[in-house]
């Protein structure tokens, strides 16, 4: 038979038991057909790029939310720090909420929230004025529930870090669903011990002579971080919700920084110094908000405390020199309300209006005491109080066109009014009283479905720390201390940026950016004492330009890679710096790349490098850059997961060397650097998805 397999069979006839003849179908019928393709990486939303948080988590070891954003393409990390290729200003917010915390603050968060949590992760180079942000933003959008969402689910993770010491990282999420009521509610404990060294040479030119002076510095500190949240929401109707949050964040951190000076003065003499500090600040965050399908309301409250106890003392080839207690307080109330309308006048058109109003208040207290015989006696004449008060309101319309399937465009003006008042020591001033007016715009064109042009041309304006502006002065050791200044003013910036993507894959990107009056830390090696000044300063302007070539790599499901190649123009220009002045120009460039091999299901393997060229900085001359990590990444079942790292495996990811060279001055830096070993546990149970919720607005709070 046609579809069955020849057979021949031989016959006993002795046996008279009935025949049973089988016939074996054959192979050749057709198989079951199966059509696959791999999902976009990123897809343009408007004029929103969003990067699919799945895909990013199949291919890369990541256990957080903070590493998926790392995983971006064009996101950068250097020194703990992220950047986006063509921003000189980063901003990071959840689920499009109004209220956000500085970056650093917000990456902690991010990295306490699992990247189960993540659905995707929008980028903007040009945001709406209704996100309230200064230059651009990325949005991490959070996995949202449904129906038939388990009633309790949660993820538990552990992680064991070890550097020159140790440190720990614990993480339990749950969330509970049922109904209109979501409840969720996540704890995070890190705990440990931190070390770092530092070795300096400097060449300080006092009016009448010239002095050598070495310096090592070795900071050992015992650190205890927590943080607490507990979010409700209720679905009032099909397209309303009512949201509640209460946000705790609790840090403790004991250091003591030990410095060896020695002076070189025809005379040679060294100076110890031990300055022990302790800090204990705390955030609270209330933030609750109305949401309709056209409609947003809401109100967040903040409030931050930092009491700093610092005892410093030093003494001078074994002589006791200086004992003395400097304690300080720093208390922010700051409140915001928030109220924008979206509507639809036309199937291609959209328009939104709104306002942001705040009310910030800060209150500052510096105490020194010094020692005289056993006890220590404050000096009144020094002490300082200060308090500022900001009042801000913002109306802003952004409106948005699709003028055909390949051109859309947006245009925004933002209007706001900002006064600051200060009280230092009960003399009253005004700092900024000031209207301001934020154009922006932003073109998108779409050549096909995976080529894209996007232009984007904006403006804002950064406002300085409420601490860096109190005249308070803090002793680093016998040679720095870090001094406010009063008379530190905002920036504005103005940048103008163009993107092509080519084939959803290939990103190049060019802008351009000038900043009048931007401010930024500078080293001053004062010429009346033996004392380095660290101290916040305005520049004339800065400008920056630079061009970004982002590209992947990938060879079957085997190999994947992501190459990243910027080069950046910097010009800083000050002409009043210390009776001296400042004009470079700088050539910048960096080389990262990111590899992931998929040995198995559940095995891969990651290895990351990155390089950056020299550089400068203000007053600094910085040296290269070398970086390199791995991960490998054991699924153990769907809900457990095991995570080793090696990290700063070149032990180069500070700049080698360090500079601080102008006006015949000279310091010479060199960090001592450890790897890290780390090794990170996670369970999930429930099939937990985190639910969203408000970031809380840091901004502007600390040293």
């Amino acid at each position: 038979h046609l579809l069955y397999n020849t057979d021949t069979i031989y016959i006993d006839s002795k046996i008279k038991e009935p025949l049973s003849i089988v016939l074996t179908p054959k192979t050749h019928l057709l198989k079951e057909t199966q059509v696959t393709a791999r999902a976009p990486l990123m897809k343009l939303d408007d004029n929103t790029l969003s990067y699919n948080a799945q895909i990013i988590k199949d291919g890369r070891a990541v256990t957080n939310a903070y590493e998926i954003v790392k995983e971006v393409p064009g996101v950068m990390e250097i020194n703990g720090s992220l950047s986006l290729a063509g921003s000189e200003k980063l901003n990071i917010i959840v689920n499009g909420q109004t209220t956000t915390m500085t970056l650093a603050q917000v990456t902690n968060m991010l990295k306490s929230m699992p990247a189960s949590n993540i659905q995707s992760v929008d980028v903007m180079y040009n945001p709406e004025s209704r996100y309230n942000v200064k230059g651009t933003l990325i949005n991490v959008v959070l996995t949202k529930k449904t129906a038939v969402y388990p009633l309790l689910t949660g993820e538990l993770s552990a992680s064991y870090r070890q550097a020159f010491y140790a440190s720990n990282s614990d993480r339990l999420s749950l969330s509970y669903n049922k109904n209109k009521v979501s409840i969720d509610l996540f704890g995070n404990i890190n705990f440990g011990k931190d070390w770092n060294k530092n070795a300096s040479q400097s060449i300080h030119q006092l009016k009448n002579r010239s002095l050598l002076i070495n310096e090592t510095l070795t900071n050992t500190s015992d650190f205890f971080n927590s943080d607490f949240r507990l979010g409700l929401n209720y679905k009032t109707s099909k397209t309303g919700n009512l949201a509640f949050s209460y946000y705790f964040d609790n840090n403790k951190k004991n250091s003591e920084n030990f410095a060896i000076n020695n002076y070189f003065d025809g005379v040679d003499y060294n100076i110890n110094s031990l300055n022990h500090r302790k800090n204990r600040n705390q955030l609270h965050n209330m933030f609750l908000q109305y949401t309709t399908k056209d409609i947003k309301v809401g109100i967040d409250y903040t409030f931050y405390k930092d009491p700093i106890d610092q005892h410093y003392s030093d003494e001078q080839d074994g002589i006791p020199r200086l004992d003395y207690l400097n304690n300080s307080t720093q208390e922010i109330s700051k409140w915001s309300a928030f109220f924008d309308y979206s509507t639809k006048p036309f199937n291609d058109m959209k328009i939104n209006y709104g306002f942001i109003s705040g009310y910030n208040n800060s209150d500052t207290e510096v105490r020194y005491s010094f020692k005289n015989g056993n006890i220590y006696e404050e000096d009144k004449e020094i002490r300082v109080e200060g308090q500022q008060n900001d009042y801000t309101v913002t109306p802003y319309i952004d409106l948005s066109y699709k003028f055909n399937d390949k051109l859309t465009a947006s245009a925004s003006a933002k209007v706001e009014y900002f006064k600051s008042d200060y009280n230092h020591n009960g003399n009253k001033t005004t700092l900024w009283n000031d209207w301001t007016v934020f154009p922006k715009a932003s073109i998108s064109y779409t050549q096909s479905s995976r080529n894209i042009f996007q232009l984007n041309i904006s403006s804002d304006k950064n406002y300085p720390s409420f601490w860096s502006i109190n005249p308070q002065v803090t002793d680093l050791n016998s040679y720095s201390q870090i001094v406010g200044n009063p008379h530190l003013k905002p920036s504005k910036t103005y940048r103008g940026q163009l993107m092509y993507i080519r084939d959803r894959k290939c990103f190049i990107i060019g802008y351009i950016q000038y900043t009048p009056d931007y401010f930024i830390q500078l080293p001053h090696m004062s010429d009346d004492e033996l004392k380095t000044i660290y101290r916040f300063e305005n520049y004339d302007y800065l400008l920056r330009s630079g061009l970004t070539l982002v590209t992947s790599l990938r060879k079957g499901t085997f190999y994947n890679s992501r190459i990243t190649l910027q080069g950046i123009m910097s010009r800083e220009k000050m002409d009043n710096f210390y009776d001296s002045s400042f004009d470079n120009v700088s050539y910048t460039g960096v080389v990262m790349l990111n590899n992931s091999f998929t040995f198995s299901k559940n095995i891969l393997l990651q290895i990351d490098g990155l390089y950056q060229s020299k550089s400068r900085q203000g007053v600094y001359k910085l040296g290269e850059v070398w970086k390199l990590s791995s991960k490998l990444r054991w699924t153990i079942n769907k809900d457990i997961q095991l995570i080793a790292e090696y990290n700063n495996i070149l032990r180069h990811e500070m700049p080698k060397p360090m500079k601080l060279e102008y006006n015949n001055q000279y310091k010479r830096t060199e960090y001592f650097e450890k790897s890290t070993f780390a090794l990170t546990l996670t369970w999930r149970f429930g099939n937990y998805k985190a639910a969203k919720y408000a970031e809380v607005d840091r901004s502007r709070l600390g040293k």
